[in-house]
């Protein structure tokens, strides 16, 4: 059996600073667009345990299959750089993404469905 590695531990400043980006993504967003932008660090990353703990979880709050399934793919996903959702209350929501270097350096969601038009 392989030892398991204590992060907190092993680099407190690192997981103080992933503890505090945690906080702030999961109470400036609703939970299962927190879950996504977790998701997409874990693929970032590499990580398969986080991958498998935040699907899960995304699930649990009501996140759909395609939207998990696209993060992988998102620069070729519909709305880019984002999403464009409609939530369970009947509004539309977008979903919008900063790329710098090629990784996500902001995320901006709107939800004001006034502010929303189609584009032709």
């Amino acid at each position: 059996m392989t030892a398991k590695l204590d992060l907190f531990a092993a680099a407190p400043s690192l997981m103080k600073e992933w503890q505090r980006a945690s906080f702030a993504i999961s109470s400036s967003l609703e939970p299962s667009l927190a879950e996504l932008v977790k998701i997409r660090a874990s693929q970032i990353n590499g990580c398969a345990n986080c991958l498998n703990m935040h699907t899960v979880f995304a699930r649990e709050d009501g996140e759909t299959e395609q939207r998990i399934y696209l993060l992988s793919a998102w620069r070729e996903a519909p709305g880019l750089p984002g999403f464009i959702t409609l939530e369970a209350d009947g509004e539309l929501q977008t979903t919008a993404l900063d790329i710098e270097d090629g990784k996500i350096a902001a995320i901006y969601v709107v939800r004001n469905p006034d502010r929303l038009r189609h584009l032709h």
